[in-house]
């Protein structure tokens, strides 16, 4: 009864921690690591690829090149294969995202941790109620909730850390090979997720065996030596098992990525060169980056230490092992304190374990003043939690710059004048609220809002009922299980969904408009980086995307190792650009030189252009020959005869300017026509997409004119015909031919049902 009663207490915790979540949701990511783990999930569910291709304005910040010339994230795979059911289930239902769905990961990883911590202390010989409150602590006063809200990948590999060492104290009580693979398996996460944490193998495996202080270590070494070595093997075998597994993934990932399974992609200054000293004070009691400043109630779990080394020696020398590695290795990194992050971003996958002190502290009798203290702190703890999920914490740093402080200066870290503990209250206000429920969120938003605080509700209601109840429960509480379970699922699908409505809103009107002439093996340009993240959580389809950073200059290198590969006869591009026209950008002149462009779309300030190159031989030449006076002739033509229904037909026109050339601008109409002369499809615009109007024609000179026609999906197959000409853009009127037609029909078009 006591097991089920601890089970049921740490379902309720699990579902009252995931709501609690939910309240600090923001649809956004808030580090370029988290947005390069989501980019490899979105490519292999969008198109089964590793690359980050999206973000190639990134550089090499996140990615790392690779021999076949794309970019692909550094980090560990963890993280963006644990995402994958939420990024497969955000594009696969209505009204939801994949960028959205995504960010609730770490929200289930981080309460998930809490229910582990919690079986993990009740194992240990703790009361439920002693389990449920560092468990309880751990979610709510620690970096847990910050962090919860964000993609990093320190949650996963604080879950998978907690996951080995609840199983391997299990392991070590019942001897069954289970519980050591499933330490193995948590093991293996941690490592999947973070490469370094294979350091840690030697200390887990040793803790299988390791025999009680109480045994004479000659003792120890005979019984290893002796008749249980066969279940001693079994329990190392088992534990190693899904750890190789683990190490076999990243090296197969490795050479996926860069070639050879001993290659990680990070950059050579990547590495433990920094000043260890100041690392691990700056990692401990920094007013930057300190943890037991940004989590004040840690001085009672260490307190409460001595006393869980006295009921726990091998579990506790063990996991104060693996935070003194943790403090050890990041104290030495090159940049110690995790770049943009919120406290001591490294240390958060220890911060479970380095609670687990706290366990003996509480169950000790204390003084009034003891107890005091301790709400003090506990409520300290809270206090920093709450700034930390209601405020992005990349507003103190940027603060920091506009002072004219170099970025991540050391004194940024150990002057207490700078600290974000005390400046990024000043931010504490509703314009700067990094969460879902700020100004404009919508009747959607606050339906979510209220469906989220009424799962919040259930879920405290019943968690406080096992509390209440403790060891002694029976069957039910007053609200069943199942309700929170299915009050917890509906809060997460409307929040997600209101995020993706606010995220995705300005592209959708432009993609609808797009999605029919998309087909397999599209390419889209993406040249807005700082929407990076709304683009994907609209965009449906499965194209290659590239987001480039293009400005007025010339092409960057990385531009045009894209253009050259991309455009290849049959190639499809479309070009989403910034604010610039097309005469500003050097990526589409170089795709209107190259290509045909087919559609050029708007909606509001976002704008999306298909270009076309032909696959070769697709064009059908004729000389043609037909002088419009006053403009010059058209010398020659090309086309595609036989489009499908749905596809473009592509229209090359090469005009002789008269000597002298034109004065006037004139619009150059390529119109499809049915035999009665009915227009069906059409294209009309200054030649050279407006790049070469007819008064910019020097006398004499050679103009090539490309015409992408869109060809309706709906358009009967049949013979149709290619007529085209000029007419004065203010009046409509067609220029005569010399022959003294309004026009030129190039030929016949036979136009096949669509594909």
């Amino acid at each position: 009864m006591r097991r089920w009663a601890g089970g049921r207490g740490r379902a309720w915790l699990f579902l009252f921690l995931f709501a609690l979540y939910l309240l600090g949701y923001n649809p956004l990511f808030h580090s370029s690591d988290g947005l390069a783990m989501f980019a490899v999930a979105e490519n292999l569910v969008r198109r089964g690829h590793w690359d980050i291709s999206q973000l190639e304005w990134m550089g090499l910040q996140q990615g790392t090149y690779g021999p076949d010339g794309l970019l692909y994230c550094r980090k560990g795979p963890g993280t963006s294969l644990a995402a994958l059911p939420l990024v497969w289930l955000g594009r696969g239902v209505p009204g939801l995202g994949m960028a959205t769905v995504a960010l609730l990961l770490n929200m289930l990883v981080t309460a998930g941790t809490a229910a582990f911590l919690a079986a993990w202390l009740e194992r240990a010989g703790y009361g439920p109620r002693v389990a449920l409150g560092v468990a309880s602590l751990f979610g709510v006063a620690t970096l847990a909730w910050p962090y919860s809200k964000t993609f990093f990948s320190e949650p996963l590999t604080g879950l998978g850390l907690v996951m080995a060492a609840s199983f391997t104290s299990a392991y070590r009580e019942t001897g069954r090979a289970r519980e050591a693979f499933l330490a193995g398996v948590g093991l293996g996460v941690a490592i999947c997720t973070r490469m370094v944490n294979a350091v840690l193998f030697p200390l887990v495996a040793l803790s299988l065996w390791w025999p009680a202080p109480t045994a004479a270590w000659r003792a120890g070494l005979r019984r290893l030596l002796g008749g249980t070595v066969r279940e001693e093997g079994r329990g190392m075998l088992a534990l190693a098992a899904p750890v190789a597994a683990a190490v076999a993934l990243l090296l197969a990932y490795n050479a996926a990525r860069f070639g050879s399974p001993w290659v990680s992609g990070y950059l050579p200054q990547e590495r433990f060169s920094g000043d260890w000293i100041q690392g691990i004070v700056g990692l401990l009691v920094s007013p930057g980056r300190g943890l037991f400043l940004y989590v004040p109630v840690l001085v009672f779990a260490l307190l409460g230490w001595p006393g869980l080394f006295q009921k726990r020696p091998r579990d506790a020398a063990l996991w104060a092992g693996v935070v003194g590695v943790y403090i050890l290795l990041y104290g030495k990194w090159f940049m110690w304190h995790g770049g943009y992050a919120w406290g001591p971003r490294f240390l958060v996958p220890v911060v479970p374990l380095a609670l687990l002190g706290l366990a003996p502290w509480l169950e000790q009798r204390h003084g009034r003043l003891g107890w005091a203290v301790f709400g003090v702190a506990s409520a300290l703890s809270l206090a920093v939690a709450v700034l930390g999920t209601s405020v992005h914490f990349a507003l103190v740093q940027e603060g920091l710059l506009r002072e004219g402080l170099p970025l991540f200066a050391p004194e940024t870290f150990f002057d207490p004048r700078y600290s974000p503990l005390l400046r990024q209250w000043r931010y504490l206000t509703p314009a700067h609220l990094d969460l879902l429920w700020g100004p404009g969120v919508g009747r959607g938003g606050v339906g979510a809002l209220l469906l989220t605080l009424a799962a919040l509700g259930v879920c405290l209601w019943g968690l406080a009922g096992a509390w209440r109840r403790g060891p002694e429960a029976r069957s039910g509480l007053v609200v069943p299980l199942p309700l929170g379970v299915v009050l917890a699922c509906a809060a997460a699908g409307a929040v997600a969904h209101a995020g993706h409505a606010r995220l995705a809103e300005p592209w959708e009107g432009l993609l609808r408009q797009m999605a029919p002439w998309e087909e397999p093996g599209d390419v889209v340009f993406l040249n807005r980086p700082e929407e990076t993240t709304a683009f994907s959580e609209a965009y449906q389809g499965s194209a290659w995307v590239v987001g480039l950073h293009e400005g007025e200059g010339g092409l960057s290198e990385r531009a045009a190792w894209w253009l050259d590969r991309t455009l290849r006869p049959g190639a499809r591009v479309w070009w989403m650009p910034d604010w610039r026209p097309l005469e500003a950008s050097a990526v589409e002149r170089r795709l209107a030189a190259q290509a045909f462009r087919v559609l050029d779309l708007s909606a509001g300030e976002r704008r999306a252009a298909l270009y076309a190159v032909p696959e070769e031989g697709a064009l059908q030449p004729r000389e043609v020959g037909a002088a419009v006076p006053g403009v010059g002739a058209l010398a020659r033509s090309a086309w595609t005869p036989r489009p499908h229904a749905g596809q473009p037909l592509l229209v090359e026109l090469v005009w002789e300017a008269a000597s002298p050339p034109p004065a006037e601008d004139f619009v150059v109409y390529v119109h499809l026509v049915d035999a009665r002369g009915a227009r069906v499809a059409g294209h009309d615009g200054m030649p050279g997409l407006w790049l070469r109007p007819t008064s910019t024609w020097g006398p004499g000179e050679v103009v090539v004119d490309r015409h992408g026609v869109p060809v309706p999906r709906d358009l009967a197959p049949g013979t149709y015909f290619l007529k085209v000409g000029l007419y004065r853009a203010d009046t409509g009127e067609r220029l005569s031919t010399a022959w003294g037609e309004d026009g030129v029909v190039l030929g016949e078009v036979e136009v096949l049902p669509a594909p």
